[in-house]
């Protein structure tokens, strides 16, 4: 098989559990390696292998129960859904109420202009008609 230049053909596969580094090899520090010394006796040891072979045996599955008891399904009665839009957003309260727009908020969020979110409330405060002199400090005060 023809490779680039630099590249070495080598048959070498290390697994990365045998990689060793230059100061492990060279100083040896035992910290990091394990060694299984016989720090049981004879009952622990039976206790230990008769724990391991309870883990290796799967119990069997038992079918999942609900934890809680609803009426929901049989409370439940399918609506008429004819000349509604499947996917339509219908917004209510929790008493079933349609909601009410928020007029603060569609002026704040620059959704709706400050003068046209009161006509979003239901009401309008510029229907007046103008006045016919004009409004100022003097004109309001009550000191003559």
């Amino acid at each position: 098989m023809e490779t680039f230049g630099r590249v070495f053909e080598h048959s070498d596969n290390l697994q990365s559990k045998d990689w060793i580094t230059h100061n492990h090899s060279t100083h040896n520090h035992s910290q990091g390696n394990y060694r299984e010394t016989a720090m049981h006796g004879k009952r622990s040891t039976m206790m230990m292998q008769k724990a391991l072979e309870e883990a290796v045996q799967e119990p069997e599955q038992e079918p999942k129960k609900m934890s809680f008891e609803t009426s929901q399904r049989e409370a439940y009665t399918e609506n008429d859904l004819t000349g509604l839009t499947v996917g339509a957003r219908v917004m209510k309260t929790q008493d079933g109420k349609p909601v009410k727009r928020d007029h603060v908020f569609l002026a704040e969020s620059k959704i709706v202009d400050r003068y046209r979110a009161d006509l979003v409330r239901g009401r309008e405060f510029n229907t007046g008609q103008p006045p016919e002199a004009a409004v100022t400090i003097y004109s309001t005060t009550n000191i003559k």
